[in-house]
This record gives structure tokens, C-alpha cells and sequence, in this order.
């Protein structure tokens, strides 16, 4: 059985590292609070928002059935 490895690292900054080993991904009740108390504007939020689930798509291992 692996163990749990975590990152403490912020999402959507590019700074993620794409590993392609986890099964798992979870983030933190992040994107809420940056949006609502950030000062981007709606667009830059939105694209911010797609760069953090990217960089967690990135980390995920991609199942033999997926198509590509």
C-alpha cells in the first residue's frame, strides 16, 4: 500500500508539478476564497480557475480506457 504525499503548493500559479502519478487529487477549500477576496478581475478569475484544474488534471494518472 503507497502512502498519502502532499503538496503545499499554490494551484493555478504554474507551479505544480505535472506527474501524472496520482489518483487522487484534492484541493483545499482554495478556489472559493481567492476568488471572492482576490482583486482579479472576472476574467483573469476564470482563467486562473482553469489553470488550477489543469494543474490538477496534470497530476492525475490517466486510466488505460481514456481517450485521448
Amino acid at each position: 500500500m503507497r502512502a498519502i504525499d502532499t503538496l503545499a503548493m499554490p494551484a493555478g500559479q504554474g507551479k505544480l508539478p505535472p506527474s501524472r502519478n496520482a489518483r487522487v487529487a484534492v484541493f483545499g477549500s482554495v478556489l472559493m476564497p481567492v476568488l471572492e477576496f482576490g482583486d482579479m478581475a472576472h476574467a483573469d478569475g476564470v482563467a486562473w480557475v482553469d489553470r488550477a484544474l489543469a494543474e490538477a488534471a496534470a497530476l492525475l494518472q490517466r486510466s488505460p480506457d481514456t481517450i485521448q
